[in-house]
């Protein structure tokens, strides 16, 4: 159902704007009741499509509290409304974020599931700063240095909107159970463990190395990027109203929505005026003096990994640099330096105070830091400060909004 044909299936009075159905009611922010005067239709609909129970409160200025009934969990924040659909949709910013908190505590604390984070081309532990070009590195490194989970989740300064997980080896901690999927997760810790799971909570993949695949589809991709924003396609979360995109998350739903932002961008190298800032940004890639050519035909391409791609699928070539250790296969060989480095070196630069062992001098410079006592890096806006540059801007977030 295109964006068009669902905003016309929406607006019939008998249909229920939460979950599409006909159960009967008249508008998302009506208060009308049943034939019988018993309740109100639209929190019973609220209770059967979502789980959230409504009370009411009659005011001079009309306001609702959401509660979720499976966990019990009573919003904080009670949404002022005026009686308008298209100017105040109910905002559930508190509610999204008690699922965040309820699903991340859950998966990290009584699941095999790995979790992490990514940046660029890196894989960063979700417990600490140090990054590792493959999952299964990371995996053995969570393992051997953040086995106190309950510790690990307590210390947690903040909740990400998608909590990125492997499921590779996925288990629950609870019975040993092998679980295939996050919706056999999902469906196993509510019957069996009485826990609630919330899957738009969840980024799932099964990551191994490069190509990357999406076990949804079998779809293979160069870059570890380019999966995450495939991975939209899978979990239609949030759905763009300009153009119909879906998104697996609130967060990448808003910073798509700026694609649509209209006015006059001009261009910094030839003045050039586009009308969205998409636009520019493409524009600007024509002003790149960096071009990388095909060895073969000179096709231009702009990323190295595009080049890799068009080598393999047009002339049917692939370099492969393999580990002499492993056997592991890269198709870049800066990339092979640091698989060897990082999964087969030799940690011989030990800290000197907790005995905890680096491969290299920049890491054991880094976990120096924590005992150090030093916090060089402080708050401008409300003093605080911390050992790391990295810590600082993880706080600034809360500056921000």
């Amino acid at each position: 159902m295109d964006m068009e044909n669902l905003r016309r299936w929406a607006s019939q009075p008998d249909v229920c704007r939460c979950c599409l159905s006909t159960s009967g009611t008249w508008d998302l922010l009506a208060t009308y009741t049943k034939d019988t005067g018993e309740k109100e239709i639209y929190s019973e609909l609220l209770h059967s499509c979502f789980g959230i129970s409504k009370s009411k409160r009659a005011k001079s200025h009309r306001t609702r509290k959401y509660t979720r009934i499976e966990d019990d969990l009573p919003s904080e924040i009670e949404h002022d409304y005026e009686p308008n659909l298209e100017d105040n949709t109910v905002d559930v910013t508190s509610t999204e974020r008690k699922r965040i908190k309820l699903t991340c505590d859950t998966v990290l604390r009584d699941t095999t599931a790995c979790p992490f984070r990514h940046h660029k081309s890196w894989f960063q532990c979700f417990f600490c700063t140090q990054t590792f070009m493959e999952i299964p590195t990371l995996r053995l490194h969570t393992l051997e240095m953040h086995a106190d989970l309950d510790e690990q989740i307590k210390n947690l300064k903040r909740y990400p909107r998608s909590l990125q997980i492997d499921i590779t080896e996925l288990k629950c901690r609870l019975c040993n159970l092998n679980l295939v999927d996050i919706d056999t997760m999902q469906v196993h810790f509510i019957d069996i463990h009485k826990q609630v799971i919330y899957k738009e909570c969840i980024a799932d993949y099964k990551v191994d190395s490069s190509p990357y695949t999406c076990h949804h589809c079998g779809k293979q991709f160069h870059v570890f990027r380019t999966l995450t924003t495939h991975l939209n396609k899978h979990y239609p979360n949030y759905i763009c109203d300009v153009c119909g995109k879906s998104f697996l998350n609130s967060k990448r739903l808003k910073v798509h929505n700026r694609t649509h932002e209209s006015g006059e961008f001009p261009c910094s190298k030839c003045g050039k005026v586009l009308q969205t800032k998409t636009s520019l940004a493409n524009h600007m890639e024509s002003h790149s003096k960096r071009v990388i050519r095909c060895q073969i035909c000179s096709e231009p391409m702009k990323h190295y990994n595009d080049r890799i791609k068009h080598m393999s699928e047009e002339h049917n070539i692939t370099h492969k640099f393999k580990c002499p250790i492993c056997a592991r296969e890269y198709n870049i060989k800066h990339y092979l330096a640091t698989h060897i480095r990082q999964t087969h070196g030799l940690k011989d630069k030990k800290c000197a105070e907790c005995g905890m062992a680096f491969i290299t001098n920049h890491g054991l410079k880094k976990h120096m830091q924590k005992h150090s006592g030093v916090k060089a890096f402080s708050c401008d806006v409300c003093s605080k400060a911390y050992a790391r540059s990295y810590s600082l801007r993880e706080h600034m977030r809360v500056h921000d909004g």
